[in-house]
């Protein structure tokens, strides 16, 4: 049931296209009034009428539940972005990697400073 209403939400915001992404980010900011970056229930709530979602208040509360993942009854950007991207798929998971092991230097599995900082320096220097 949980899944189907995140998809039957995330498919409302697909059929806009990309700037059904962008149209959502820029509702939340301005639902966000006190500018906390997160939104209370009632803001998701009127959030999700704006935006003509389409779903019927106990859907939106069930929602706003599953976005807000760390349980602080409140929705964060981050939170609300991440749940309407979704997870990587497979191929994107690859370039990440490989991205990360190119820029790890020291093959510590971590990146710090030096590691970003002497591929950027690198990078300049060769053009």
């Amino acid at each position: 049931m949980q899944n189907e209403l995140l998809n039957k939400f995330r498919e409302k915001v697909y059929q806009r296209g990309a700037r059904g992404i962008f149209s959502l980010g820029r509702l939340f900011q301005i639902l966000d009034r006190d500018r906390s970056g997160k939104l209370s229930r009632f803001e998701f709530e009127k959030c999700c009428k704006d935006y003509r979602v389409g779903l019927k208040l106990n859907d939106i509360q069930l929602l706003f539940d599953m976005f807000d993942t760390n349980h602080d009854d409140t929705i964060s950007y981050g939170e609300f972005m991440s749940a309407i991207k979704g997870l990587m798929n497979r191929g994107r998971e690859n370039l990440v990697d490989a991205v990360f092991a190119h820029l790890d230097r020291k093959q510590a599995g971590v990146l710090d400073f030096d590691d970003v900082v002497c591929k950027a320096i690198a990078g300049v220097s060769l053009h």
